[in-house]
């Protein structure tokens, strides 16, 4: 009887530690399918995404232009709390210095619409303010601050493309998501109060994970930028203009470093 039990918890233990050298125990196994392949590590850039930006200083206004917020009577709209934003692009990214007001609403999501090409013949051919002036290709959009915790947070965007397919939901265009939030699509840095009392983040959206073959680089790029409060509505946007018509975005050209 003991050596039957003896023998009985030997071949076990045999057969444990076969299954533990096989991978048996967990993780992938040789058979299993690969996981998603990790987001790019970032590119070396003239921009650093840390927060400081003594580095967008440095830069010429032609190489990363600039535009400040023009006042106009907002009675009928309220986009006012943009303020500033300047733009870079290199081979590898799309970059973006955002300044905005908190006050009298707290900003929760940031949009920046890229034209990629800065055509009007490619992308949305939607045209009024929301979308600025047509031409668009992509939004991202993320976080700046969570509700849930009531801090400010960095920037972690999804990707969505304004194509032929658009959703049209409650009187407005949704546009498509090709990349989930949190899959590496861009970062940014926490939003920094600035001594002129606005606040102030820089982001970036790699070039990488654009989906391959649904989006042209061009010698410029074009962008625009909207906040959005914690109720969900947009209460700024820039470029503007002091009609409050259909704005223009800021081009930025190509950077080879």
């Amino acid at each position: 009887m003991k050596k039957s039990i003896l023998w009985r918890l030997s071949a076990m233990l045999v057969a444990t530690m076969m299954l533990a050298a096989c991978g048996g125990g967990g993780g992938e196994g040789p058979d299993d399918p690969p996981g998603p392949p990790p987001p790019p590590p970032p590119p070396a850039s003239a921009i650093s995404i840390d927060g400081e930006f003594a580095d967008w200083d440095a830069l010429s206004a032609t190489t990363a232009p600039k535009f400040e917020f023009i006042p106009y009577d907002d009675s009928a709209n309220k986009l006012v709390q943009a303020k500033v934003v300047r733009g870079y692009v290199n081979e590898d990214a799309v970059y973006v210095y955002v300044e905005f007001s908190d006050t009298p609403n707290a900003i929760m999501n940031l949009q920046v619409q890229i034209d990629s090409d800065n055509s009007k013949s490619t992308g949305t051919t939607i045209d009024d303010s929301w979308y600025f002036d047509g031409g668009v290709e992509y939004l991202a959009e993320g976080q700046l601050f969570n509700t849930e915790t009531n801090q400010y947070v960095s920037f972690d965007p999804g990707l969505m493309s304004w194509g032929e397919d658009l959703i049209w939901s409650g009187g407005i265009y949704f546009a498509i998501e090709e990349v989930q939030k949190g899959s590496g699509v861009g970062e940014g840095s926490i939003p920094v109060e600035l001594d002129n009392g606005n606040k102030a983040v820089e982001v970036c959206i790699y070039k990488a994970m654009f989906p391959a073959g649904k989006v042209v680089w061009g010698e410029e790029t074009a962008i625009g930028v909207s906040v959005v409060d914690v109720a969900w509505a947009e209460c700024g946007r820039i470029p503007n203009n002091a009609e409050n018509t259909i704005p223009s975005m800021l081009v930025v050209p190509l950077t080879i470093e």
